[in-house]
Protein backbone atom coordinates (compact mmCIF):
# COMPACT_ATOMS: atom_id res chain seq x y z
CA UNK A 1 0.00 0.00 0.00
CA UNK A 2 1.50 3.45 -1.15
CA UNK A 3 2.10 6.25 1.84
CA UNK A 4 -0.08 9.25 1.65
CA UNK A 5 0.67 11.77 -0.80
CA UNK A 6 2.52 9.09 -2.83
CA UNK A 7 1.65 8.38 -6.11
CA UNK A 8 0.47 4.26 -6.84
CA UNK A 9 3.44 2.44 -8.92
CA UNK A 10 2.51 2.33 -12.46
CA UNK A 11 2.56 -0.71 -14.36
CA UNK A 12 5.74 -1.96 -16.21
CA UNK A 13 5.61 -0.96 -20.00
CA UNK A 14 5.52 -4.50 -20.73
CA UNK A 15 3.06 -5.96 -18.25
CA UNK A 16 0.42 -3.14 -19.50
CA UNK A 17 1.16 -4.02 -22.93
CA UNK A 18 0.66 -8.03 -22.07
CA UNK A 19 -2.75 -7.07 -20.73
CA UNK A 20 -3.59 -5.02 -23.50
CA UNK A 21 -3.02 -7.29 -25.66
CA UNK A 22 -4.36 -9.98 -23.49
CA UNK A 23 -7.48 -7.87 -23.59
CA UNK A 24 -7.67 -7.18 -27.42
CA UNK A 25 -7.19 -10.93 -27.91
CA UNK A 26 -10.23 -10.94 -25.38
CA UNK A 27 -12.10 -9.30 -27.76
CA UNK A 28 -11.31 -10.20 -30.67
CA UNK A 29 -11.83 -14.26 -29.88
CA UNK A 30 -15.32 -13.47 -28.77
CA UNK A 31 -16.06 -11.94 -32.19
CA UNK A 32 -14.72 -14.57 -33.97
CA UNK A 33 -16.51 -17.40 -31.39
CA UNK A 34 -20.08 -15.86 -31.35
CA UNK A 35 -20.59 -16.11 -35.24
CA UNK A 36 -18.49 -19.93 -35.31
CA UNK A 37 -20.56 -21.32 -32.39
CA UNK A 38 -23.78 -20.79 -34.89
CA UNK A 39 -21.89 -22.85 -37.66
CA UNK A 40 -20.73 -25.29 -35.69
CA UNK A 41 -24.68 -26.19 -34.09
CA UNK A 42 -26.25 -25.61 -37.24
CA UNK A 43 -23.81 -27.78 -38.53
CA UNK A 44 -24.35 -30.38 -35.95
CA UNK A 45 -28.43 -30.30 -36.94
CA UNK A 46 -27.61 -30.71 -40.24
CA UNK A 47 -25.28 -33.91 -39.86
CA UNK A 48 -28.28 -35.77 -38.12
CA UNK A 49 -29.87 -36.10 -41.51
CA UNK A 50 -27.09 -37.41 -43.13
CA UNK A 51 -28.77 -40.54 -43.91
CA UNK A 52 -31.00 -38.99 -46.66
CA UNK A 53 -27.68 -37.27 -48.11
CA UNK A 54 -25.80 -38.33 -50.99
CA UNK A 55 -22.43 -39.32 -49.80
CA UNK A 56 -20.52 -36.29 -51.56
CA UNK A 57 -22.75 -33.84 -49.10
CA UNK A 58 -22.30 -35.56 -46.05
CA UNK A 59 -18.48 -35.70 -47.11
CA UNK A 60 -18.65 -32.16 -47.89
CA UNK A 61 -20.09 -31.13 -44.66
CA UNK A 62 -17.68 -33.18 -42.29
CA UNK A 63 -14.66 -31.39 -43.87
CA UNK A 64 -16.74 -27.73 -43.07
CA UNK A 65 -17.11 -28.88 -39.47
CA UNK A 66 -13.83 -30.28 -38.82
CA UNK A 67 -12.79 -26.68 -40.66
CA UNK A 68 -15.26 -24.82 -38.54
CA UNK A 69 -14.16 -26.86 -35.12
CA UNK A 70 -9.79 -26.65 -35.72
CA UNK A 71 -10.54 -22.67 -36.35
CA UNK A 72 -12.38 -22.44 -33.15
CA UNK A 73 -9.60 -24.58 -31.27
CA UNK A 74 -7.27 -22.18 -32.85
CA UNK A 75 -8.71 -19.48 -31.33
CA UNK A 76 -9.26 -19.73 -27.78
CA UNK A 77 -5.25 -21.46 -28.10
CA UNK A 78 -4.54 -18.12 -28.73
CA UNK A 79 -6.58 -16.28 -25.89
CA UNK A 80 -5.25 -18.77 -23.34
CA UNK A 81 -1.67 -17.91 -24.26
CA UNK A 82 -2.36 -14.23 -24.09
CA UNK A 83 -4.08 -14.14 -20.99
CA UNK A 84 -1.06 -16.51 -19.24
CA UNK A 85 1.36 -14.18 -20.76
CA UNK A 86 -0.59 -11.44 -19.15
CA UNK A 87 -0.95 -12.78 -16.02
CA UNK A 88 -4.67 -13.40 -16.02
CA UNK A 89 -5.10 -16.98 -15.75
CA UNK A 90 -2.42 -18.30 -12.97
CA UNK A 91 0.25 -20.70 -14.04
CA UNK A 92 -0.61 -23.71 -12.14
CA UNK A 93 2.82 -26.39 -11.48
CA UNK A 94 2.01 -29.48 -11.10
CA UNK A 95 3.77 -32.95 -10.50
CA UNK A 96 3.66 -34.63 -14.21
CA UNK A 97 4.54 -37.64 -15.98
CA UNK A 98 6.30 -36.50 -19.10
CA UNK A 99 5.58 -39.57 -20.89
CA UNK A 100 1.86 -38.83 -20.41
CA UNK A 101 2.12 -35.63 -22.06
CA UNK A 102 3.75 -37.07 -25.06
CA UNK A 103 0.50 -39.93 -25.91
CA UNK A 104 -1.69 -36.56 -25.54
CA UNK A 105 0.00 -34.32 -27.68
CA UNK A 106 0.03 -37.39 -30.05
CA UNK A 107 -3.24 -38.03 -29.92
CA UNK A 108 -3.65 -33.85 -31.33
CA UNK A 109 -1.62 -35.50 -34.52
CA UNK A 110 -3.37 -38.85 -34.69
CA UNK A 111 -5.29 -37.31 -38.27
CA UNK A 112 -2.15 -35.83 -39.71
CA UNK A 113 -0.27 -39.01 -39.13
CA UNK A 114 -2.76 -41.18 -40.60
CA UNK A 115 -3.51 -39.12 -43.46
CA UNK A 116 0.19 -39.17 -44.50
CA UNK A 117 1.04 -42.75 -43.46
CA UNK A 118 3.39 -41.87 -40.58
CA UNK A 119 5.16 -43.60 -38.23
CA UNK A 120 5.03 -42.23 -34.97
CA UNK A 121 7.93 -42.97 -32.21
CA UNK A 122 8.14 -41.30 -28.33
CA UNK A 123 10.57 -42.01 -25.33
CA UNK A 124 10.69 -40.52 -22.26
CA UNK A 125 12.24 -41.37 -19.38
CA UNK A 126 10.69 -42.53 -15.90
CA UNK A 127 10.91 -39.07 -14.27
CA UNK A 128 8.53 -36.72 -12.60
CA UNK A 129 8.47 -33.02 -13.45
CA UNK A 130 6.51 -30.33 -11.23
CA UNK A 131 5.73 -28.12 -14.23
CA UNK A 132 3.13 -25.71 -15.87
CA UNK A 133 0.93 -28.86 -17.76
CA UNK A 134 -0.57 -26.64 -20.01
CA UNK A 135 2.48 -25.04 -21.11
CA UNK A 136 4.57 -28.26 -21.72
CA UNK A 137 1.56 -30.34 -23.64
CA UNK A 138 1.34 -27.00 -25.67
CA UNK A 139 4.64 -27.10 -26.90
CA UNK A 140 4.92 -31.06 -27.48
CA UNK A 141 1.50 -31.05 -29.21
CA UNK A 142 2.65 -28.19 -31.63
CA UNK A 143 5.68 -29.92 -32.72
CA UNK A 144 3.79 -33.44 -33.22
CA UNK A 145 1.55 -31.88 -35.09
CA UNK A 146 4.01 -29.87 -37.73
CA UNK A 147 6.17 -32.99 -38.35
CA UNK A 148 3.31 -34.83 -38.83
CA UNK A 149 1.94 -32.71 -41.24
CA UNK A 150 5.15 -32.19 -43.11
CA UNK A 151 6.42 -35.97 -43.39
CA UNK A 152 4.71 -38.14 -45.68
CA UNK A 153 5.31 -42.15 -45.55
CA UNK A 154 8.08 -41.36 -43.00
CA UNK A 155 8.94 -41.32 -39.07
CA UNK A 156 8.24 -38.74 -36.75
CA UNK A 157 10.02 -39.04 -33.18
CA UNK A 158 9.58 -37.59 -29.90
CA UNK A 159 12.09 -38.00 -27.28
CA UNK A 160 12.18 -36.40 -24.19
CA UNK A 161 15.60 -36.10 -21.86
CA UNK A 162 16.54 -35.06 -18.36
CA UNK A 163 20.12 -34.11 -17.70
CA UNK A 164 21.85 -32.97 -14.67
CA UNK A 165 23.35 -29.59 -14.43
CA UNK A 166 25.43 -28.20 -11.41
CA UNK A 167 25.62 -31.44 -9.36
CA UNK A 168 22.44 -32.01 -8.99
CA UNK A 169 20.89 -28.57 -8.72
CA UNK A 170 19.95 -28.28 -12.15
CA UNK A 171 18.10 -30.04 -14.57
CA UNK A 172 17.68 -29.64 -18.01
CA UNK A 173 14.89 -30.95 -19.71
CA UNK A 174 14.96 -31.16 -23.56
CA UNK A 175 12.08 -32.14 -25.94
CA UNK A 176 13.30 -33.83 -29.81
CA UNK A 177 11.08 -33.59 -32.55
CA UNK A 178 12.28 -34.96 -35.53
CA UNK A 179 10.60 -35.75 -39.00
CA UNK A 180 12.00 -37.63 -41.71
CA UNK A 181 10.15 -35.16 -44.43
CA UNK A 182 11.79 -32.74 -46.87
CA UNK A 183 14.68 -30.81 -45.93
CA UNK A 184 14.29 -27.34 -45.27
CA UNK A 185 16.02 -24.95 -47.14
CA UNK A 186 18.91 -22.43 -46.15
CA UNK A 187 16.31 -19.34 -46.45
CA UNK A 188 13.52 -20.57 -44.64
CA UNK A 189 16.13 -22.26 -41.62
CA UNK A 190 17.65 -19.01 -41.59
CA UNK A 191 14.02 -17.19 -40.80
CA UNK A 192 12.87 -19.90 -38.25
CA UNK A 193 16.10 -19.63 -36.36
CA UNK A 194 16.37 -15.77 -36.36
CA UNK A 195 12.63 -15.42 -35.42
CA UNK A 196 12.45 -18.71 -32.73
CA UNK A 197 15.46 -16.68 -31.40
CA UNK A 198 13.65 -13.45 -30.49
CA UNK A 199 11.88 -13.16 -27.44
CA UNK A 200 8.46 -13.16 -28.24
CA UNK A 201 7.75 -10.61 -25.40
CA UNK A 202 10.02 -8.04 -26.82
CA UNK A 203 8.96 -5.49 -28.75
CA UNK A 204 11.17 -7.31 -31.86
CA UNK A 205 9.37 -10.38 -31.96
CA UNK A 206 7.56 -11.32 -35.26
CA UNK A 207 5.50 -14.36 -36.00
CA UNK A 208 6.45 -13.56 -39.88
CA UNK A 209 7.30 -16.94 -41.51
CA UNK A 210 7.25 -19.48 -38.92
CA UNK A 211 3.29 -20.08 -38.69
CA UNK A 212 1.14 -20.33 -36.10
CA UNK A 213 2.07 -23.54 -34.61
CA UNK A 214 5.54 -22.91 -33.77
CA UNK A 215 4.74 -19.96 -32.70
CA UNK A 216 2.64 -21.03 -30.57
CA UNK A 217 4.92 -23.37 -29.20
CA UNK A 218 7.69 -20.53 -29.09
CA UNK A 219 5.56 -18.09 -26.54
CA UNK A 220 4.76 -21.30 -24.60
CA UNK A 221 8.21 -22.44 -24.31
CA UNK A 222 9.29 -18.65 -23.45
CA UNK A 223 6.86 -18.74 -20.39
CA UNK A 224 8.73 -22.18 -19.61
CA UNK A 225 11.86 -20.16 -18.82
CA UNK A 226 13.20 -22.08 -21.64
CA UNK A 227 13.63 -21.80 -25.46
CA UNK A 228 12.88 -23.35 -28.73
CA UNK A 229 15.41 -23.99 -31.67
CA UNK A 230 14.84 -25.56 -35.34
CA UNK A 231 17.52 -27.42 -37.30
CA UNK A 232 17.63 -29.44 -40.25
CA UNK A 233 18.67 -33.42 -39.70
CA UNK A 234 22.02 -34.34 -41.13
CA UNK A 235 19.87 -36.93 -43.10
CA UNK A 236 17.19 -34.95 -43.91
CA UNK A 237 14.15 -33.79 -42.00
CA UNK A 238 13.74 -31.03 -39.46
CA UNK A 239 14.43 -31.30 -35.75
CA UNK A 240 12.76 -28.82 -33.51
CA UNK A 241 13.99 -28.67 -30.41
CA UNK A 242 12.39 -26.89 -26.56
CA UNK A 243 14.73 -26.91 -23.73
CA UNK A 244 14.42 -25.28 -20.50
CA UNK A 245 15.90 -25.88 -16.62
CA UNK A 246 14.61 -26.96 -13.42
CA UNK A 247 15.64 -27.16 -9.88
CA UNK A 248 16.86 -30.40 -9.22
CA UNK A 249 14.30 -30.78 -6.20
CA UNK A 250 11.80 -30.60 -9.36
CA UNK A 251 12.51 -33.62 -11.10
CA UNK A 252 11.74 -37.24 -9.48
CA UNK A 253 13.53 -40.19 -10.97
CA UNK A 254 11.11 -42.98 -10.85
CA UNK A 255 11.98 -46.44 -9.22
CA UNK A 256 12.15 -48.96 -12.39
CA UNK A 257 8.79 -51.64 -12.33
Amino acid sequence: MSKKGERPASRSPTRERDRRRADFAATVSHDLKTPLNAIVGFLSVLMQDTPLMRPEWVEYLGQIDRGARQLLSRINDLLELYRLEAGKIPLKPVWLNPGEILSQAAEAAQEALERNRNQLLLEAPRVRLFCEPRLMLRVARELLVNAAQATRDGVVRATLSCQDRGGGNTRRVSLSVEDSGNSLTSERLDILTRTLATDPASEEARWDGIGLGLALARQAANLLGGRLAIEARPDGGTRAILAFDLPGKQVEDEPAA
